[in-house]
Parts: structure tokens; C-alpha cells; sequence
């Protein structure tokens, strides 16, 4: 956000930061969660049926071109590793029980933007 204020982009968030080159958590965790911050190049990803269907479907991993050391990385291939040894033992909870009574209105309101279910959250 910083370079882009430098450069006169508008780019959203707060002009009036404090330190304007604080990095928000969501950022960190994406950089350490994605591969290409190891300085590598991840094609095929994802992938369409068709070029009139735009939308994209998930590609399992072994359909994956992955190029190795192509640009400079952000993070060192042993902290990513870790980071993804760390992560792949956290689960996630259930929620308790004093939370999961199901609300009345459960499947009985709709968005009134696109029409969608209004679903059951605990919180």
C-alpha cells in the first residue's frame, strides 16, 4: 500500500496509517502458504471444460507444472516447509455445543440480492 501511495495509485485502504509498512496478518499467511513466495512458478492450477465455460475447476496436484527457482523468493525454502509441516497438523475445531442450536430461521430466509439460502453459523 505504501508504493502505491508513493506512485499516487488510490488503491483503497487507510491513508493515515501509523506505520504505513506494517504488514496485516492475512498477508503473512498467505505468503507463507503459497508455494510461489519460494520463488517458484506453479502452472495448471486450476483449468476450465471449455473456453465458453468460464469457470474454473481445482486441478489435483499431480497435474501441476511446478518450476523451481525461476524468481527471487520472498521466503526461504526451509521456513516454507516448516510452515506447511505446522500446518497440516492444526485442525480445525467443532464447534461447542452451547453454540450449535440450530437458529429458527435456518433454511426458511433467502438473500435478497441473489437469492441464495441464508445458511446456519456458529459463532
Amino acid at each position: 500500500m505504501a508504493y502505491w501511495h508513493e506512485k499516487g495509485l488510490g488503491r483503497g485502504d487507510k491513508k493515515t496509517q501509523q506505520n504505513p509498512y506494517k504488514w496485516g496478518k492475512t498477508t503473512v499467511v498467505k505468503i507463507l502458504a503459497q508455494q510461489e513466495y519460494c520463488g517458484d512458478v506453479i502452472n495448471f492450477k486450476t483449468y476450465s471444460k471449455s473456453f465458453k465455460n468460464k469457470t474454473r475447476l481445482e486441478n489435483p496436484r499431480e497435474n501441476w507444472a511446478v518450476f523451481k527457482n525461476v524468481h527471487e523468493p520472498i521466503i526461504d525454502r526451509e521456513t516454507f516447509e516448516q510452515v506447511q509441516k505446522l500446518t497440516a497438523k492444526t485442525k480445525r475445531r467443532a464447534p461447542k455445543k452451547d453454540n450449535a442450536v440450530k437458529n429458527m430461521f435456518s433454511d426458511l430466509l433467502f438473500c435478497a440480492d441473489c437469492g441464495s439460502k441464508l445458511w446456519f453459523h456458529t459463532d
